[in-house]
């Protein structure tokens, strides 16, 4: 086989290599439309004739790709490992000037995410469902607002925190040019992309419905940070299985159904049976207690185990989550009230 034959034939495969790379996730080849390699089919020619060797082309040479996002012909931060396949999704009936700003991966995770951008706002069903379920009490929808990925695409599990704070600083300008663009008037700032944008003062503002003004091209723009979808799941699914495993305990079981509305009483009842009441003070009908005696959630928890047994410590922690999971929705949809009113 002559070098022509050989360079030919190893166009062909390439281009079938990268063609096969769009069922990778994430690919080899980031395009959104893979143009078509041009590779000659070479006629077999004498190898005594000292003239050129002639090719026909048997396929239309295509060499324009389509024009990529942004995102993808972005060179700021050389060490992205892929660009989010559909970072920006823009409202699919009656647009509300609200921006949700997310990201579908975690700074601490050990191994690259699944890009399902393409296919979900955030990256499953579930929190689709959960946040349109949430939206729904304000009468909005996932398809009346704007939402982007904060940053803008994957990188190398190990990665340190400058390298975020670094990558966060490269990716603002997307954000402002989307809200210039599309004319933002207020921002939902969810997850890992509040922590990438405003760094730890973000798990404090999750904790309240606070509005913060953020800046965006000399004006100020007004934000509030929420908790995840993804965080939202995790604790519910946590809670449904202290719930299941609370009905091997027929007693206790029933306590919880009956105190669904209660959750508070019963948390401190069971808080009290391991209690060390010493040196304990009485005002207005509420137990005080020093300092000393406090013990941490943690503890706390593993003297209830200790102490009252396994059924205790099970309808303990179904009820603790409860609460905790209906407060956070509940400040969820207080944020979005105050955010929009």
């Amino acid at each position: 086989m002559n070098p022509y034959q050989q360079f030919a034939n190893t166009l062909k495969k390439l281009s079938f290599y990268i063609d096969d790379s769009r069922n990778i996730d994430p690919p080899y080849f980031i395009l959104e439309k893979l143009p078509k390699i041009y590779y000659p089919n070479l006629k077999k020619i004498n190898s005594d004739s000292k003239t050129k060797e002639t090719t026909e082309t048997t396929e239309k040479i295509i060499t324009i790709p389509e024009v990529l996002n942004e995102n993808f012909q972005c060179n700021l931060c050389k060490d992205k490992v892929y660009a989010v396949k559909n970072y920006f999704k823009k409202p699919e009936s009656k647009p509300s000037p609200i921006l949700v700003l997310y990201y579908n991966a975690s700074p601490d995770s050990k191994k690259l995410p699944r890009d399902n951008s393409d296919k979900y706002y955030f990256s499953s069903k579930e929190e689709d469902e959960l946040f349109e379920r949430m939206l729904n009490k304000i009468n909005l929808s996932l398809k009346n607002l704007y939402f982007q990925e904060f940053v803008a695409c994957h990188f190398s599990p190990n990665s340190s925190s400058k390298d975020w704070e670094q990558r966060a600083k490269n990716c603002y300008y997307l954000l402002e040019k989307n809200i210039e663009e599309f004319r933002i008037e207020q921002i939902l700032l969810v997850g890992y992309a509040a922590l990438l944008l405003l760094g730890k003062e973000a798990i404090h503002l999750a904790k309240n419905s606070k509005i913060i003004p953020l800046n965006v091209k000399e004006k100020q723009i007004p934000a509030m940070v929420i908790r995840s979808p993804l965080a939202l799941l995790t604790l519910e699914q946590k809670r449904k299985e202290y719930e299941n495993a609370l009905k091997k305990y027929p007693q206790e079981y029933e306590m919880y159904l009956k105190n669904k509305n209660q959750l508070e009483v019963v948390i401190q009842e069971i808080q009290s049976l391991v209690a060390n009441e010493k040196e304990t003070k009485v005002i207005n009908n509420v137990k005080l207690r020093p300092a000393s005696q406090i013990n941490s959630e943690k503890q706390l928890e593993e003297k209830i185990k200790k102490q009252l047994g396994i059924q205790k410590y099970t309808l303990y922690l179904a009820l603790k989550l409860r609460k905790e999971e209906i407060q956070i929705k509940q400040q969820i949809l207080n944020s979005f009230n105050q955010l929009i009113k």
